[in-house]
């Protein structure tokens, strides 16, 4: 059985079900507190000293999420507090109790009731109708499961359920109450999307502040600590690492920890892990591979059954929480999801009828633009218009791609490309407004490519990298993009080396790859729009690629 898929015997649920589903309600936490008196004798006495660590650095997030053979310099970390070992009991109550509050799946429940009602409700009213109301609503509760399907965190979801009820409101306004029009249409989803941004912002507050999963790992103190640190990094506060659970009572050598400065909370031993789940009221176990895992289901089984503490694979946890792929891990097996009968990728009819449109409306919106570029970038030099590069495309497959030149032509006609050559001034004004990969568009049209999608790379570049990163290759199972996951989260590195940006594009590019879906693809689609049109998103990753 792969890592990723511990916990997922049924092969129905995913990660992230795992992750939020199944939580205790407030009864529950009072009678597993009861349950502590039926365990006889204190907990066993844990070896609390520990070397001090070195003084702390920070690694660049290659180091996290790839192998690749590559050592990165390290920045310096300011000063910290010294790193130790103790004992469960030794904290105080008071940091006890702080991270306790509203479980996940009740904060879920929460915003799947309010997203449901609040918008479609206030559409409804506006349309005076109903059947608006109620179709409307069915309508976001599809999107939120869907969003949780496709690998959307709860803040992503609950911001799309505002957009997917006014769309609803509009629709519905349309279909049964036809002869209001369509100003009476747009005016109910309008009023639609306000109530729902009220409520989603509402929403996310109470999840920042009362939303907290409480994990335990079960491994060693390096692997608490670089979980612990990454969520740090990321700014992700809604998980808890209560601490870890060893398998043995060997002493660790924390020297090696350099790049954390955490507390290392050990809770106590695998034997023991019922009395550690009911003291220390731990909602989720997460497992590195190792040895024993046979013994560790055996006992997570018991909490599950007693607790409903949920166990899942460290390389799916970091999946569903960080949204990417870690290469460090990463095997053959891992690929295993696209082989099985319940892998159901986007559609490509769908998908390719929307790579039509949207392209053919944004080459009909942006037609001046193309214009006023072409006579531009003739007039800056006399030199060609275009600029021609060979790309790969799915399944390794070359094509030529055309994008508007922003350099100066080389002098030497038998360079193979004008990379390094300086910008000319309109080419940097091009790169600014992101219309020199306007041309991309023709290549959508032509189905080389598509709006959603890794980034083109070249050929040479391909060639390389396959042979220097394992499961380079697997990104060209699907098409390139314009935009794309690794886009959107990760934008394009231009400060980043370039051996860093190509690991965190391809952790990014194969998390798309196994939760691809037509509600990821408009998500991406429809979120990358937005940053480009409020200036958060430099659509320019073929040049990140192709340099």
């Amino acid at each position: 059985m792969d890592d990723g898929d511990v916990g997922n015997t049924d092969g129905n649920n995913t990660p992230s079900d795992q992750i939020t589903r199944g939580k205790r309600s407030r009864r529950d936490r009072e009678r597993l507190r009861g349950d502590l008196e039926r365990f006889s004798g204190p907990p066993p006495e844990i070896p609390a000293g520990a070397p001090l660590a070195p003084p702390p650095v920070i690694f660049s997030e290659a180091t996290r999420v790839g192998g690749s053979g590559r050592n990165p310099e390290p920045q310096a970390a300011p000063p910290v507090s010294p790193l130790r070992v103790v004992d469960g009991g030794d904290f105080p109550e008071a940091e006890e109790q702080s991270a306790r509050s509203l479980s996940p799946p009740t904060a879920a429940a929460i915003g799947d009731l309010a997203t449901a009602m609040v918008a479609p409700l206030a559409g409804g009213i506006a349309a005076r109708n109903t059947g608006v109301f109620v179709a409307a609503a069915l309508i976001v509760l599809i999107a939120r499961a869907r969003g949780r399907g496709s690998g959307l965190t709860e803040r992503e979801i609950t911001g799309v359920s505002p957009v997917a009820a006014a769309l609803a409101i509009f629709a519905m306004t349309l279909t049964l109450d036809w002869q209001s029009g369509a100003l009476h249409a747009l005016a109910a989803s309008g009023i639609g999307l306000a109530a729902g941004v009220t409520a989603a912002l509402i929403l996310n507050r109470i999840h920042e502040r009362f939303v907290h999963t409480r994990v335990a790992v079960i491994g060693t103190a390096a692997h608490a600590h670089d979980l612990a640190w990454s969520l740090a990094n990321e700014g992700n506060s809604r998980f808890t690492i209560v601490g870890y659970v060893g398998r043995d009572s060997a002493k660790e050598n924390l020297r090696d920890l350099r790049h954390v400065s955490f507390k290392v909370r050990r809770l106590g031993l695998l034997a023991d892990l019922s009395h550690i789940v009911a003291r220390h009221d731990i909602d989720l176990l997460v497992l590195p591979e190792g040895r024993d895992r046979l013994e560790v289901f055996e006992r997570a089984a018991v909490c599950t059954e007693r607790y409903r503490t949920r166990l899942v694979g460290l390389l799916a946890f970091e999946e569903h929480v960080f949204q990417r792929v870690s290469l460090d891990q990463l095997n053959i097996a891992w690929m295993q999801h696209i082989m099985h009968p319940g892998f159901r990728p986007a559609p490509r009819i769908a998908t390719r009828t929307i790579d039509l449109i949207g392209a053919l409306f944004l080459g009909l919106i942006t037609a001046p633009a193309w214009i006023v570029a072409a006579i531009a970038v003739k007039a800056a030099d006399r030199g060609p218009v275009f600029e021609r590069r060979r790309s790969v495309g799915e399944r390794g497959r070359s094509f030529s791609i055309r994008l508007f030149r922003t350099t100066r032509p080389p002098d030497d006609e038998d360079l193979p490309n004008t990379d390094g050559l300086p910008a000319t001034r309109v080419g940097r004004v091009l790169r600014h407004t992101h219309l020199d990969a306007v041309p991309l568009l023709l290549n959508v049209v032509r189905g080389d490519m598509s709006l959603v999608g890794p980034r083109p790379a070249r050929p040479r570049d391909v060639t390389r990298l396959e042979q220097e990163i394992p499961f380079y290759g697997r990104r060209h199972l699907i098409k390139p993009g314009i935009t794309g996951w690794a886009q959107l989260r990760s934008g394009y590195g231009a400060e980043k080396d370039a051996g860093e940006a190509t690991m965190i594009t391809l952790s990014r590019d194969l998390y798309y790859l196994k939760h691809q879906s037509l509600f990821l693809y408009s998500y991406i689609l429809g979120a990358s729009l937005w940053a480009a049109l409020t200036g958060t998103l430099q659509l320019r990753g073929h040049r990140a690629d192709n340099s």
